[in-house]
């Protein structure tokens, strides 16, 4: 048995492959796919989501928005890439996921303390 290790940050690249694989008639099964990219705290990235909206499917969480919809100071939305309870965890899973996108930006989903630190994330291209 051939084992193929690929490193797949895209859900696009990885549709992409699979689509290829079967072509080639290649089987395979879900249990043999493991991606970041399908993990359970990662989410499509094709789709853009109101703030309304990710309030509402991520409550009191942090969630990392690639391209997102900002006007001022107020982030109106974008496209959820990483989402977690903690912040760090969050930070972490999502500093490789970042390198694919042009911008992102990082939120709170629930009510912070007004006295609150919080730490910025922001992208600094090399």
């Amino acid at each position: 048995m051939t084992q193929l290790i690929l490193d797949i940050k895209k859900k696009t690249d990885l549709e992409e492959l699979l689509k290829v694989l079967q072509k080639m008639k290649i089987s395979f099964t879900q249990t043999d796919i493991k991606s970041p990219v399908l993990s359970k705290n990662a989410v499509d990235t094709e789709g853009y989501l109101s703030i309304e909206s990710i309030k509402k499917q991520y409550p009191d969480e942090w969630v990392l928005l690639a391209n997102p919809q900002i006007e001022g100071m107020k982030v109106l939305g974008g496209t959820v890439i990483v989402h977690k309870k903690d912040k760090r965890e969050m930070a972490l899973e999502g500093r490789d996921i970042i390198k694919n996108y042009e911008s992102v930006t990082h939120i709170y989903t629930g009510e912070i303390p007004k006295r609150a630190t919080i730490g910025l994330m922001r992208k600094i291209s090399l």
